[in-house]
């Protein structure tokens, strides 16, 4: 029944973007605050009722002439009321999908696929066989194919980047070399249940190339 809902959004949201750094698109000094904020409520006329506060922070610093080092934390939370208090409800949930935090990914903690951090289902389909001979089985066998991952969410998420950039050894400027270190924490249960459970937390490291276009 989930899946043929439909169901009104009515969202008031703002957003901003404060702080100063040399480059806005390649920026190497200075700090960027990103706050944000969303309310569904049911006198707007919406299917799901909530509030949403994120803050996202950025710093950059010069460590020499030419190494840069970058850090970024981000904090958001979720908290759903009204008829969506019951995460637990089919319905509640299925609806609630488009407004949970995910994390992993090449631009949020780096060494998880995209949304692949934090807890996950696994479903599939299930698929009709052409029926075998009289009496040799179930008159419509059927078999579970096409297996996939997907991801709950959380009502709460916190994540961390830092990462340092270095010249590329023998190319251009252009060329660049990351380390980094990256750590995500996005609470299992749904409903902010376990949110300061410290065994959720995950911390990956790694190296890149970046290439200035």
């Amino acid at each position: 029944a989930a899946s043929r809902d439909a169901f009104n959004r009515s969202i008031l949201g703002g957003s901003a973007t404060l702080g100063k750094v040399d480059d806005f698109f390649q920026p190497t000094e200075g700090t960027l605050y990103r706050p944000g904020f969303e309310v569904a409520a049911g006198l707007l006329g919406s299917g799901v009722e909530y509030a949403k506060a994120e803050l996202n922070v950025a710093h950059y610093r010069p460590l020499s002439r030419n190494v840069q080092a970058g850090a970024r934390l981000y904090g958001g939370y979720i908290k759903p009321f009204g008829a969506s208090s019951d995460q637990f409800d089919p319905i509640v949930e299925y609806r609630f999908d488009l407004n949970r935090f995910y994390a992993g990914g090449s631009s949020d903690v780096r060494g998880w696929g995209l949304q692949q951090l934090g807890p996950k289902l696994i479903i599939a389909d299930t698929v009709a066989l052409p029926a075998g001979p009289s009496g040799a089985g179930p008159a419509q066998p059927t078999e579970v194919q096409n297996f996939l991952y997907e991801a709950v969410g959380g009502t709460a998420k916190v994540a961390t980047n830092l990462e340092v950039r270095t010249p590329f050894p023998g190319l251009s400027e252009s060329w660049r070399a990351a380390f980094f270190v990256d750590a995500g924490y996005l609470n299992a249960e749904e409903g902010g249940r376990g949110l300061y459970n410290a065994k959720q937390l995950r911390v990956g490291t790694g190296a890149g190339i970046r290439y200035l276009t």
